[in-house]
Order: C-alpha cells, then structure tokens, then sequence
C-alpha cells in the first residue's frame, strides 16, 4: 500500500465517522430527548447536561468534516475528471454543510438566541434532519457517480465518457 493510499483512507474514515456521530446524534434528539421532554420524562438539569456534553462533540465533528471534506474534494479534482454536474452537488452538499453547522452549534450553544430556539427545538431538529438526510443522499450519489469519472493522467483515447446518471 502506499502512502497516498492510507492518507485518503484515513480522510474517508476521519469524514464518514463525525457524519455518523453528527447525524445519529441528531436523531436521537429528535426521536427521543425533544419527545420525552415534551413529555415531561426528562428535567432540566439532565437536558443541561446532555447539551453540554454535545455542544463538544458538534465543535469536533464540525472540524473533522471540513479537514477531511476540504482535503477529499481537492483529491478528487486533481485526480479525476469531474463533471458539472458532479461539482454543482458537491456545491449543494457544502451550502447543505454549512447549515448544518451553522444550526447544530446555535441549538447546542448556550447564547440567548440559542435558548429562544431550543423553544422550539422539534421543528429546528426536523429540519436538521432533512438537511442531513439530503446531504447523505447526495453523497451517496456523488460516490456512486464518481467510480465512473477518468483519472486526469489518463490519455483522451482511453479515457470513458463521464455520466453522473445512468442514460437509457
């Protein structure tokens, strides 16, 4: 194996894991903390500290997505011939991205304005939830799409035509 090799393998794994914690923290929230507290079966004190504890997590997967995010899509186009319309999802997925953390850290911040929009937490986490489910989506999408993408160093004779979506 070489070097280039193991690097992506680590970035992969360093993006694909915060996604995991990110988004099956946020259902868990969704599905489970914002009912019960809507119910009444979870108090204040518990709730604080939950938020404390993810607000932590938020700030270290943000980080670990944009590093290896960044550092995956310069991979990719240096090394492949990438479409238009392969780069215009990835545009979408960032815009997607950025929402994402930008609406995790205020709901789990501790600023006024994050306590006003914990009020009204189920429709802030439903929407986080689309977002989400929308960027796994497109990056499943987007990776699927990608096997069939010609390498840059490869001679126009040998290189195949590069499709984002099946023609038939």
């Amino acid at each position: 194996m070489d070097t280039q090799f193991i690097l992506n393998l680590i970035s992969r794994w360093l993006h694909v894991i915060p996604a995991i914690l990110m988004v099956g923290g946020t259902l868990f929230l969704r599905l489970t903390l914002v009912t019960a507290s809507a119910e009444g079966s979870i108090d204040a004190p518990v709730r604080e500290a939950i938020r404390k504890s993810w607000v932590k997590w938020i700030g270290i997967c943000t980080l670990l997505l944009l590093v290896s995010g960044l550092y995956n899509a310069g991979v990719k186009a240096m090394t492949l011939h990438l479409s238009a319309a392969y780069n215009c999802l990835l545009l979408v997925k960032i815009l997607l991205a950025l929402g994402v953390f930008w609406l995790t850290a205020r709901l789990s911040g501790r600023s006024e304005k994050a306590v006003q929009m914990r009020l009204h937490e189920k429709h802030w986490t439903n929407i986080l939830c689309v977002m989400m489910l929308a960027i796994v989506m497109i990056a499943g999408w987007m990776k699927t799409a990608s096997g069939g993408f010609a390498l840059k160093d490869q001679p126009d004779a040998e290189r195949p035509p590069i499709k984002l979506v099946e023609e038939k």
